[in-house]
């Protein structure tokens, strides 16, 4: 899942540290590429903890969504749109385009349909002191506090996600992913055709994205999803 999708399951949780953790992992991906939270520090303070608690739920979380009937009907749903459209990927990455597409346009539908959990997220990050942070990875072997601190300001403050209404903000994402996974761009023909299947799924979508949280929230994979 993305940004948005997983602050939206843990939205109610009562410590802001939590729902910040909870979306942690993919913030950290963005800045630290090829660290993986294999091992932290064993906490020492109760922000700690819930900072270890809150990642924790997020890999649940991920699992529990990729399991879901939600994802098989709407993954499957962008492929038949990508074969009508005849969008191709070059590298044959279509699949990996697809997955990362359904998670976008989950995040969408709750910047179009509820928007104020896209503003209480930005107003979670603002409050967060990244001292806790430091002291939760440090010494980590490849994790580089002042680069992640640079990126989480620059995530702050563009506040892209407010940008998912748009279709074409979208298909820059989507590019801006592509690159730093190392898969070529899309070309302007293709991001057409992908402006065109955020379109219909979305509208496929709207009525029954709810749908997807309910079923993680009594998966298996993720129990005490709040």
């Amino acid at each position: 899942m993305n940004f948005l999708s997983h602050y939206y399951l843990e939205q109610h949780h009562p410590s802001p540290y939590f729902r910040f953790a909870s979306v942690f992992p993919d913030l950290l991906r963005q800045s630290h590429p090829r660290l993986k939270l294999h091992s932290m520090k064993p906490y020492e303070t109760n922000t700690g903890k819930l900072l270890q608690e809150g990642i924790e739920k997020h890999f649940l979380a991920d699992k529990a969504f990729h399991n879901s009937e939600f994802f098989k009907l709407h993954y499957g749903m962008i492929k038949d749109q990508f074969a009508r459209s005849g969008f191709i990927h070059p590298e044959r990455k279509s699949f990996f385009i697809a997955h990362i597409l359904l998670e976008i346009i989950l995040d969408r539908m709750i910047v179009l349909h509820e928007n104020h959990v896209c503003r209480n997220f930005y107003n979670d990050l603002a409050e967060i002191d990244e001292s806790h942070i430091e002291n939760l990875l440090g010494g980590h072997p490849g994790y580089s506090h002042e680069k992640f601190s640079r990126h989480f300001m620059r995530f702050k403050t563009s506040r892209y996600l407010y940008s998912y209404s748009g279709t074409q903000h979208i298909v820059y994402a989507l590019n801006k992913i592509c690159m730093r996974t190392g898969i070529r761009e899309l070309d302007p023909g293709n991001c057409s055709k992908i402006e065109s299947c955020i379109t219909e799924i979305s509208g496929k979508m709207e009525k029954n994205y709810p749908g997807a949280f309910d079923e993680i929230k009594a998966s298996e994979f993720a129990p005490g999803i709040s």
